[in-house]
């Protein structure tokens, strides 16, 4: 099994579940590791994505939460999909939110899984 999903990388656990993921999908850390380079071939645009979301306004920043929260949690990044998803929600629900903040925020978390991915690979 790779390193990076052990105890030498603690927080690791606490952002990426890979185990439960190849469980689920029933894969092999190599295939687990394809679905990783895809994503990591994808960063770039989901930043721009992410970033560009508040000024185009609620609506986009909707769709945007949408697509992370199901990309983060196709590879086991649960805690991300679910800041994502509360995200979704609550725009959904017309509830107030700050959507500069709350793209930092998964700007953050992207930076954070794309870190912990990028060493995994390593």
């Amino acid at each position: 099994m790779n390193d990076w999903n052990t105890a030498a990388h603690d927080g690791a656990a606490m952002v990426i579940d890979m185990q439960h993921v190849m469980q689920d999908m029933q894969i092999d850390e190599e295939g687990y590791f394809e679905l990783v380079a895809v994503f990591l071939g994808e960063v770039a645009s989901i930043r721009e994505s992410i970033a560009r979301a508040p000024e185009a306004g609620r609506e986009s920043f909707t769709r945007v939460c949408h697509e992370l929260g199901t990309t983060l949690g196709v590879l086991g990044a649960f805690r991300g999909q679910g800041l994502a998803q509360g995200f979704e929600r609550a725009l959904r629900a017309g509830e107030p939110l700050a959507l500069s903040v709350a793209a930092a925020t998964l700007l953050h978390e992207l930076d954070v899984v794309t870190q912990i991915l990028t060493a995994g690979r390593a």
